[in-house]
């Protein structure tokens, strides 16, 4: 069986990183990330969502983070799903988190802004000294897929290549 455990959000820092180093020198971050969902409920009135996740990174890239980030700042987070137990008071608890492999801080452009930059924290990264201006401008797209198939109409022939 396939087993796949892949998650990337996006969202904005709870609180300063936290981090701490092992015996053996390796360093731990620990970070909060709040991740907001917009959506319509059955009355038509927009409605927002929050989700608080936390998130751990280790080694340079905890050491990167606990440099660079603050409370309040955007990021984009990639890692695997963890699940840490732990036994209080007789009773057993646990919860999940997120461990990172990449953590991308990057700053959202405000109106009439040129747009904003990003700084890659994971790594091997080489883009961790000096954040990456984006483009003012962004290239035309059609909404179309980039193989031009049709899928507007249900009897068209549109074979998929998913392979479940």
């Amino acid at each position: 069986m396939l087993s796949i455990n892949r998650v990337m959000i996006t969202g904005r820092l709870t609180r300063d990183p936290e981090t701490r180093y092992l015996p053996t020198g390796q360093a731990v971050t620990k970070m909060g990330v709040a991740v907001n969902r917009r959506f319509q409920d059955k009355n038509g009135e927009w409605r927002d969502e929050t989700a608080f996740i936390d998130v751990e990174a280790w080694g340079k890239v905890a050491e990167r983070c606990a440099e660079t980030l603050k409370k309040g700042r955007p990021v984009y987070v990639e890692g695997r799903l963890k699940q840490e137990s732990w036994e209080k008071d007789g009773v057993k608890q646990s919860k999940l988190m997120i461990s990172a492999e990449r953590v991308t801080a990057f700053d959202v452009p405000q109106r009439g802004d040129s747009g904003g930059g990003e700084e890659d924290l994971s790594e091997g990264s080489s883009a961790m000294s000096r954040p990456q201006a984006r483009s003012a401008t962004r290239p035309q797209t059609t909404g179309a897929p980039s193989d031009n198939l049709d899928f507007s109409n249900p009897n068209a022939n549109t074979e998929d290549d998913i392979p479940f």
